[in-house]
């Protein structure tokens, strides 16, 4: 079924219920205190709610360290490093579903930043969704698989069809000894961002 077919109110739902998919923390401690951004240049966008919806279903949440199945130490909602530059081990402690927001959040904020000033500096014009279906891909691969390399060019070339052929590719992973293969769980993804990318805008209070 489409994402956005649940629309505004199974979005508000979804991160306002009360969900337990693990052991609770023994204590909750507050979010690391970001440092101070630069305000967004003008024209810059945001992530929308269907775009952060997507990334923290695929996702999901964890409140414990785990090996992702890249073998990466991760916690929270995908959050790999912490925003004060510390990478992730299993030795951490675990987080709240409040802490794992706000490591997102900032995360989000720094892809954002990095995707809005090649659009903008290279003047390509891209819709909510469209933007919002990069995070979610640069959120799992890294910004630079977006604004570097074969994806950069065909969004200068104005190409969004090889855009989204090109994202559809990554669905591989390499085990543990070093061997690619596809993964059920990111050929979902693909296909999700994709469909997203080629959504059609909507206001999301619709």
């Amino acid at each position: 079924m489409s994402i956005f077919r649940r629309g505004w109110r199974a979005i508000k739902r979804f991160f306002t219920r009360k969900r337990v998919n693990h052991p609770a923390p023994v204590e909750e401690k507050p979010p690391v205190k970001p440092t101070t951004r630069p305000r967004r240049r003008r024209g810059a966008l945001k992530t929308n709610a269907f775009g952060i919806l997507l990334i923290t279903r695929f996702e999901g949440f964890y409140s414990h360290p785990y090996l992702c199945p890249a073998g990466v130490p991760t916690i929270g909602y995908g959050t790999i490093v912490y925003p004060n530059g510390k990478k992730v081990t299993l030795n951490d402690p675990p987080c709240t579903r409040k802490q794992a927001k706000s490591w997102l959040a900032w995360e989000l904020r720094d892809k954002e930043d990095k995707l809005n000033e090649f659009l903008l500096d290279n003047n390509i014009q891209v819709t909510s969704n469209q933007f919002s279906a990069l995070i979610s891909f640069a959120y799992n691969l890294g910004i630079y698989r977006v604004i570097r390399g074969s994806i950069a060019e065909a969004l200068k070339a104005g190409d969004m069809d090889r855009v989204a052929k090109l994202m559809s590719q990554y669905n591989k992973a390499r085990n543990r000894w070093g061997v690619l293969r596809e993964l059920r769980g990111l050929t979902r993804r693909r296909k999700a961002e994709i469909e997203l990318f080629y959504a059609e805008d909507k206001k999301e209070n619709e």
